[in-house]
C-alpha cells in the first residue's frame, strides 16, 4: 500500500460488506479500505433495528468499535465506545440494537507467509463500561488513554488502543512502528502535514513509515488498531514497547467472561 492513505467512513466508498462478514436485514456497508494493497481492511456498517453482521470460521482476526448506537453481540449490549474481537477462526453474531448502531470493523488481510502464532478461535466482548482507561500517560497532562485490545491475549495478537490529546499545542513527534496500523478520528480532529481531518477520518500507515500527528484546536481522540504488539521507534533513541508502556498506565482489557456472552 502507499505509505500513508487518508480516507473517510463517510466518503465516496464502495457499498459492500468485509472479509468473512455476511451481512442479513437493513444493513449499509462501506468499504473504506479494502483494496488489493492494502494489508489491514475497513469497513463500516451502519445497522437499522433487525439487521445483523455474522462471522464464522473468520479467517483473521477482526476488531470492531461500535462509534454510535449499539449491537449485542454474544448476548451482550455494546453500545458507544465500547468493542468487540472475533478471533482468526473465531464466529460471531452481532445485531442492531433498539435503535441500531453503527460499527467500524478492522482486519489485518490473511499473509500465508504470516500465519497466525496462537490458536484463536475465541469471542471477546467489551461493553464501554469495562474499557480499561487511564490518564497523563505522557507524563504532562496532556494525553490519555483506553486500552481495548492489549495483543496479550493468549488465543490472538490483536491491538486497539485510544488517545485522547486535549492540547491544540501537543503533537506525537516523529516516529514508525514495527507494523501496518490504522487510525481512526473519533472526536476533535488530526493534523497531518498540511491536512486536518476530523471525526471519521481513517489514516493508514504503513509498517517503519516515519509520521508525526499534529492536534486540531478542539483536541483529538483516535483509536489505533494493529494486528500485532506494536514497538514505536524515534531517531536516537531505543525501541518502545508500546504495551509495556500502556500497561504501566492502564489496566488489561476485562472482557465479558464467555459464559455471561453466551
Amino acid at each position: 500500500m502507499p505509505k500513508i492513505t487518508v480516507r473517510s467512513i463517510d466518503g465516496d466508498c464502495e457499498a459492500r460488506g468485509g472479509d468473512d462478514v455476511a451481512m442479513a436485514g437493513p444493513v449499509e456497508a462501506r468499504a473504506v479500505l479494502a483494496g488489493p494493497r492494502d494489508p489491514i481492511h475497513v469497513h463500516s456498517y451502519a445497522l437499522s433495528p433487525g439487521g445483523s453482521l455474522r462471522w464464522t470460521g473468520a479467517m483473521s482476526g477482526h476488531g470492531a468499535y461500535v462509534l454510535d448506537g449499539s449491537v449485542v453481540v454474544g448476548g451482550v449490549e455494546v453500545a458507544r465506545g465500547g468493542a468487540f474481537f472475533v478471533e482468526h477462526g473465531g464466529s460471531a453474531l452481532a445485531v442492531a440494537g433498539p435503535a441500531g448502531g453503527r460499527i467500524v470493523v478492522f482486519n489485518q488481510v490473511p499473509d500465508p507467509a504470516d500465519p497466525p502464532t496462537r490458536a484463536g478461535g475465541h469471542l471477546h466482548i467489551l461493553p464501554p463500561d469495562r474499557v480499561p482507561r487511564g490518564t497523563d500517560l505522557d507524563g504532562r497532562g496532556m494525553a490519555d488513554g483506553a486500552l481495548y485490545a492489549d495483543a496479550g491475549c493468549e488465543t490472538c495478537e490483536l491491538w486497539l488502543h485510544e488517545n485522547s490529546l486535549h492540547d491544540p499545542t501537543y503533537s506525537i513527534s516523529l516516529h514508525c512502528h514495527s507494523e501496518d496500523e490504522v487510525i481512526l478520528v473519533t472526536a476533535g480532529s488530526a493534523r497531518l502535514g498540511t491536512r486536518e481531518g476530523g471525526p471519521g477520518t481513517v489514516v493508514a500507515v504503513a509498517k517503519q513509515t516515519l509520521y508525526s500527528l499534529g492536534v486540531g484546536p478542539n483536541g483529538l481522540t483516535f483509536i489505533n488498531f494493529r494486528p500485532h504488539s506494536p514497538v514505536a521507534m524515534r531517531a536516537g533513541q531505543p525501541p518502545m514497547d508500546e504495551r509495556a508502556v500502556f500497561r504501566r498506565k492502564i489496566a488489561a482489557p476485562d472482557y465479558v467472561p464467555a459464559a455471561a456472552s453466551a
